[in-house]
Order: structure tokens, then C-alpha cells, then sequence
């Protein structure tokens, strides 16, 4: 192909039109293209410019250079003013809770507006108010309200019970013997009050009165020492004589049992007399037909007249290291009585009948050497073959001491 020729000139305003044609010899094609138009060239200043908008660029008119056209304008490229805005001013204006807006307007354009959010102000909470005044025992509630105008918002929160303001306990003035008083406290706030047991208020018994702690009662002896009275039921089948007992708080030795304490009790079975009882008093348990054992302390010094009296199923009795006497009719006609063993080296004295009517006794056993006196009857009614183990140096002291003494037939051995 041969360069392009022009054929038809472009002009300002109408396009041009280009041929080229094949140089090879005998060849006619050729093909053309057209020109676009050159459009007008006119030199301005930018004072010439007119029309510019804040959007839209401005044109210029004048005389064409190359065609000489009069009128011919055209547009100028980057020529938009652009707007001017004002300050910014609020439209709405916010409040605690909702935004507000704020707006600008462009100078050369009253149309054109800008505009933006302003930022809730939240609420301005004044001081915490109180509403209902706390009490002792049920809480209160306090308020504050929003200090911006128009606002109507409120908040409220709890407010703790004081709590009672509680004095200092008072007695009551009701303790008893045996039983703690009670004490009472007094709100100074309210006037409520509190009242609780007394600790260690009881009052201390008299000397002489009975009082009931357990199951049993016991009667005061001294600051110190009571004896026991008796089972507080008639129905009991078994007691313990305490070595102790608590009494108002305070600690008191059971030293004693008072006389006849459990006389005539047809349920009684077993006793235990424990560490601190000296003595079994006249008839103490005189009459229990169903007691079979009794546990004698050691501390016990004597046994005193009918003590055991009419003890039926008592088997056995084992009196301990202290014992000196033995009383008149103490253990008599204890029918199921077999054998008795006094471990005392201290013992001076039997009562007269103090074992008659033992019909099945048949063991007598004693360790002292003091033995001095043994009363009529002792051992009247007692088995044929009662055997009365004593020391052996005292063998045949004691033969004669017991010799008629209701028993032609006991034998006094070592």
C-alpha cells in the first residue's frame, strides 16, 4: 500500500477523507478512512471564560484561527468554580436521645446544601434524690432527673435497709432454777426488738431443793455436792447415779442417794453407781423386787440398814476397796442372792440380819482384817453350805465372830 493521500481536507466543522491505493503493478485496490473535523481553534484568556458553574465547566467564543468563524465557542476543560460553602449552622437541633442537623449552603448556589448529623447529648443527670427514706428492715429508693429543658427522663435505684442499730442485751428477770433466763436487745433506730436465751443464766438451786436434770432428780447438799433423789419415772428399768451432774451450768458431785430414792420400784432392774457416792443410805432400795444387778462405785463407804431389803432377784454384790459397814437387814431376804464379795480391807462391821433370809447364799468373801462385830442373825435363813472366805490369818478370829450368828452350818475359811 502507498501512503495515504488526502482527497478531501478535513475543516473545522466537517470531517476529511483519505485514500490509499496497492503499488503492486496491475492491482486497482484501494480503500479510504475519514478524517475527523479539526474543530476550531480560539485563543482566549481566562477572562473570556463564560458560564462556569459550581459543576459544570465554562465555554469561550470567538474567531476561529484557522477557519475564521465568528461565534464558534467551545467548552473549557477544568474550568468548574467549584462550591462555595458557607458555615456550617444547625438546622435540627439534637436532644438527649435523638441526633440533630447541621447544614451548609454554597454561595453561588442557594440550591446547593450540604448537611450532617450532630451527635445526641445524652442525658445531664442531676444529684441522686431521695424518694422514699430506707428503714431498718425495708430498703428505700432515690431519683435524679435530667437537667436539659424539655427532658423528661428519670432514673431510680435502690437504697439498702439500714439495718437495726441493736443495744446492748437486758436481762428478763426469768431464769429459774435449772433454766436459763432470756435477754432482750432494743433497736435504737426503730424500737424493734430481739430477745434469745441467756447463756449461763440459771439460777443456782438452794441448799435443800430438789431439781430434775435428766432423768432423775437430785436434792442440793451444799455448794458443790447433791444426793440423788430418785429416776424421774416410776417406769424406769435402769438408772445411773452420775458421778456428776450439771445443775444451772455449774458442776456438782453426786456424793449420795437420798433414803428410800428408789424404794418400792417394781420395774427397776439394773443401777450403776458411779465414782462419787459414799454411801447407800437406810432402805434406799428397798422393795425392788426385779433389780438383779446393781454396780456399786467405788467411793462407797457403807451400806446402810435394809438398803437392799426384799431385792428378790438380786443375784450377786460386789462392794468395793472403801466399804466399812455393812447395815442391819441390809441385804435381807434376798432370795436369788448367791454369793458376796466385799474387795474392802476396811470393812468393821456387819448388821444383825444383814444377809437372813438369803436362802440361796452361798458364798461370802472378805478381804478385811479389821472386822470387829457381825450382829445377831447376820446370816440366819442363809444356804447350808455357805462358805465365808476370810484372810488367813484371821480364820479363826472369825470363826468365833461368826459362830451363832443364825447359821450352824457356815464354814469360815481362808
Amino acid at each position: 500500500m502507498n501512503e495515504w493521500e488526502v482527497i478531501k481536507p478535513a475543516t473545522c466543522t466537517e470531517a476529511g477523507e483519505e485514500r490509499q491505493r496497492c503499488k503492486r503493478s496491475g492491482c486497482s485496490y484501494d480503500t479510504s478512512r475519514t478524517v475527523p473535523a479539526l474543530g476550531h481553534s480560539i485563543k482566549f484568556d481566562k477572562d473570556d471564560i463564560k458560564g462556569a458553574t459550581c459543576t459544570e465547566d465554562g465555554t469561550v467564543s470567538g474567531v476561529c484561527s484557522v477557519c475564521g468563524a465568528e461565534g464558534a465557542s467551545q467548552v473549557v476543560p477544568g474550568t468548574a468554580l467549584g462550591h462555595g460553602w458557607g458555615a456550617w449552622r444547625v438546622a435540627t437541633a439534637p436532644t438527649c436521645t435523638v441526633s440533630g442537623v447541621q447544614e451548609r449552603i454554597c454561595s453561588r448556589d442557594g440550591s446547593h446544601r450540604e448537611t450532617r448529623a450532630i451527635p445526641a447529648t445524652g442525658h445531664a443527670m442531676g444529684a441522686w434524690q431521695t424518694s422514699r427514706a430506707a428503714t431498718c428492715t425495708v430498703p428505700g429508693a432515690e431519683v435524679r432527673r435530667c437537667a436539659h429543658a424539655g427532658c423528661s427522663h428519670t432514673e431510680t435505684r435502690a437504697v439498702a435497709a439500714t439495718g437495726h442499730a441493736f443495744g446492748a442485751y437486758r436481762p428478763n428477770g426469768d431464769a429459774k432454777v435449772g433454766v436459763n433466763g432470756t435477754e432482750t436487745a432494743t433497736c435504737s433506730k426503730c424500737g424493734a426488738r430481739i430477745t434469745r436465751t441467756a447463756a449461763g443464766s440459771a439460777l443456782a438451786p438452794a441448799k435443800g431443793q430438789t431439781v430434775t436434770v435428766g432423768g432423775a432428780s437430785y436434792t442440793v447438799a451444799g455448794t458443790a455436792a447433791v444426793a440423788y433423789a430418785g429416776p424421774a419415772s416410776k417406769a424406769a428399768t435402769s438408772a445411773t447415779v452420775p458421778a456428776t451432774v450439771k445443775v444451772s451450768g455449774r458442776t456438782y458431785k453426786v456424793t449420795s442417794i437420798s433414803p428410800k430414792a428408789f424404794a418400792g420400784n417394781k420395774k427397776l432392774k439394773s443401777v450403776k453407781i458411779e465414782a462419787n457416792v459414799t454411801a447407800i443410805p437406810a432402805g434406799a432400795f428397798k422393795g425392788c423386787t426385779k433389780l438383779s444387778k446393781v454396780t456399786f462405785g467405788a467411793a462407797v463407804r457403807s451400806v446402810g440398814s435394809k438398803a437392799f431389803y426384799g431385792c428378790k432377784s438380786l443375784k450377786s454384790a460386789t462392794l468395793g476397796k472403801n466399804v466399812t459397814s455393812i447395815g442391819a437387814s441390809a441385804f435381807q431376804n434376798c432370795a436369788k442372792l448367791t454369793k458376796v464379795t466385799v474387795k474392802s480391807a476396811k470393812l468393821k462391821s456387819i448388821g444383825k440380819s444383814a444377809f437372813a433370809g438369803c436362802k440361796k447364799l452361798k458364798s461370802v468373801s472378805l478381804k478385811t482384817t479389821k472386822l470387829k462385830s457381825v450382829g445377831k442373825n447376820a446370816l440366819k435363813g442363809t444356804a447350808k453350805k455357805l462358805a465365808v472366805k476370810v484372810p488367813k490369818s484371821k480364820v479363826r478370829a472369825y470363826q468365833k465372830l461368826f459362830k451363832s450368828k443364825g447359821s450352824k452350818t457356815v464354814r469360815v475359811t481362808k
